[in-house]
């Protein structure tokens, strides 16, 4: 409650001015004023009433690194998307009242593009990849099958066109595929093999054609063996996949090679 004349707010032109600061997390505020007398000697009188005011409100800034990978999208603090970033960019987020305070936040992020060292070396049918502290799996590009190696080194036992998928710093990448063509190795026997039905719910039959499978192996995404046939001895089989749905690989096992195919079960 403010008080009349003796409270010492009233100035010499008969105007009584009040300054009353609030907390920044108030962003809303009624105000109720009485004008009363509480003896005759003090009677005052409200009129011609102003409220005047600032916003002392200062926005949260915050500046945060992020890391994407080359040709990804991302999507900014406030919705903005940018798509196949290829090179480092940074975007500021304007946030109205996101702050703790009820004051607006201000977002920088400053994307740092991520590029997957996808290069190989070969040495007669040795391909390396050159990428370090990375992970690798082995593809032969005649049917995109993945080979089973996962060793930074590959080694062909079989003529064949071969890239390796790389995964560096939370990022994938496909190299091309280099040519094994050297001599002393045979040709791939597992050319004109077929899988089917791929994606299946239940049975996958395997066929050959050239060559004689000794055995099948088949692997989840964790590389855990899940089945195993030995002693086949057939270019013809058919297998019941694993009960639960997912992804698995399966290793054909022949005398002169190994195919690794992959099966989506549902």
């Amino acid at each position: 409650m403010f008080q009349p004349a003796n409270s010492g707010l009233q100035t010499t032109e008969g105007y009584s001015t009040c300054e009353i600061a609030f907390p920044g997390s108030i962003t809303q505020v009624q105000l109720r004023i009485t004008g009363r007398s509480s003896s005759a000697s003090d009677t005052w009188l409200v009129d011609n009433l102003i409220l005047t005011g600032e916003n002392s409100c200062n926005p949260a800034t915050a500046n945060v690194n992020e890391n994407v990978c080359f040709a990804s999208d991302f999507t900014y603090a406030d919705g903005v998307v940018s798509t196949n970033i290829t090179v480092n960019e940074n975007h500021v987020s304007t946030l109205t009242g996101a702050a703790a305070n009820g004051c607006d936040s201000v977002v920088t992020q400053n994307l740092n593009v991520i590029n997957v060292d996808v290069s190989v070396s070969q040495n007669g049918n040795d391909i390396t990849a050159n990428a370090t502290g990375a992970s690798y799996n082995w593809i032969d590009c005649n049917g995109m099958n993945y080979t089973g190696t996962t060793t930074q080194t590959f080694t062909a036992t079989i003529l064949g066109d071969y890239a390796v998928e790389v995964t560096q710093n939370g990022c994938i990448d496909t190299s091309s595929c280099t040519n094994v063509n050297v001599v002393g190795i045979p040709e791939n026997s597992f050319l004109l093999t077929s899988l089917f039905p791929n994606p299946t719910n239940e049975n996958i039959t395997i066929n050959t054609q050239k060559s004689l499978i000794n055995s099948i192996e088949i692997y989840n995404e964790l590389g855990q063996m899940v089945l195993v046939k030995q002693s086949i001895n057939s270019s013809v089989i058919s297998i019941m996949m694993p009960e639960k749905s997912g992804v698995y690989f399966v290793k054909i096992i022949s005398e002169q090679d190994i195919l690794v195919q992959r099966v989506i079960k549902f």
